[in-house]
């Protein structure tokens, strides 16, 4: 009954086959990046997740002292204690389904690459709950980083050992939209450097940035929208909801304009933020999707204003998958911003 269970929990992954201890939920994306799904201390989720006694016991007889866990859960439920993988654990924790904020980026590449350069033996070991979305960022920034690759390239490795085709359904390895921005985002800062991130001129670090409107672009009609703005909290532990704002009249009835007033809360330039949007018809909640971005890298340099416009398409499913409610309730958002005094 347990291989049924870990088989199904891990049914769009590729096990790592050791006949020693059983299967593994374990890849090897790079020699020396590894990624697996949470592993857990408790008899019960032991029936269809990693345990914590066969993952050490594998480590150790496979890599001996050469290897370290990064944790970056943000959840508590089924935590281990960091003393039964004997300390060897590092923890970056952030939401399931989303992005990191991005500065927490290059801070976990920095880490792994520091452990991996003080020995060529050893190996990190990446996990989120499954080993998915938030472990495929972090490992396709590694390759991203250390081995040149596009973005689109480290997807296509990731995916290839970790998310294989199984009768013919191709799974995507980083599926969730606001996690492949944020990938996009780390490109271009490797490709640009860090002079692609600098505040305006005009600014200092504590000018804020006023949000002028958000717009959905032909919104389906006969349903009412609100949108939640959200920022990160505690590093990305957690987040917090800003503000709620309805749409206002327009002259323009295929544009649903948010027109806000920020100023006893502004939103700081560095902030990385997230945008929820709801939409009912009546007591049918037909809709909710959600997309986070970064007013830095979507703000040209030298420039007081800035916009982000985003395709249906592109905003987050639910639960890391494409699906966004019962229909297309838009055809695109966008923000539009000033950076002030």
């Amino acid at each position: 009954m347990d291989w049924i269970l870990q088989a199904i929990a891990g049914l769009a992954r590729v096990q790592f086959a050791d006949k020693r201890k059983g299967s593994l939920d374990l890849d090897y994306i790079t020699p020396n990046i590894i990624v697996i799904s949470m592993p857990t201390s408790s008899s019960k989720r032991g029936m269809y997740r990693n345990t914590v006694s066969r993952l050490s016991a594998y480590l150790y007889k496979t890599h001996g002292d050469n290897w370290r866990i990064y944790n970056l859960r943000s959840e508590t439920d089924g935590d281990y204690k960091d003393s039964e993988f004997d300390g060897k654990v590092s923890r970056f924790p952030f939401l399931d389904h989303g992005p990191p904020p991005f500065d927490l980026i290059p801070a976990i590449i920095r880490s792994i690459q520091d452990f991996l350069d003080s020995d060529p033996k050893n190996v990190a070991v990446i996990h989120c709950r499954g080993g998915k979305g938030r472990s495929g960022t972090i490992a396709c920034a590694y390759m991203m980083r250390m081995q040149n690759l596009s973005r689109d390239q480290a997807i296509e490795v990731f995916t290839a050992a970790r998310m294989p085709s199984i009768r013919g359904i191709g799974f995507r390895g980083v599926s969730i939209e606001s996690q492949r921005r944020y990938l996009s985002y780390y490109e271009k800062w490797l490709t640009d450097g860090q002079e692609s991130r600098r505040l305006p001129k005009q600014c200092s670090v504590r000018k804020c940035v006023q949000l002028d409107c958000i717009k959905l672009i032909n919104p389906k009609k006969h349903f009412k929208f609100h949108i939640d703005i959200e920022e990160f909290l505690d590093k990305g532990r957690s987040k917090s909801t800003v503000a709620r704002v309805k749409a206002k009249k327009t002259d323009d009835p295929n544009i649903l304009e948010y027109r806000l007033d920020m100023d006893e809360q502004p939103i700081l330039l560095n902030s990385d933020v997230g945008l929820r949007i709801c939409a009912r018809r009546k007591f049918i909640k037909a809709t909710s999707t959600k997309l986070w971005f970064n007013f830095i890298l979507e703000t040209q340099p030298d420039s007081p204003k800035g916009s982000f416009t985003v395709p249906w398409e592109e905003v987050d499913g639910i639960y890391g998958t494409s699906i966004r409610g019962i229909r297309k309730m838009f055809n695109s958002i966008c923000v539009q911003w000033t950076i002030v005094q």
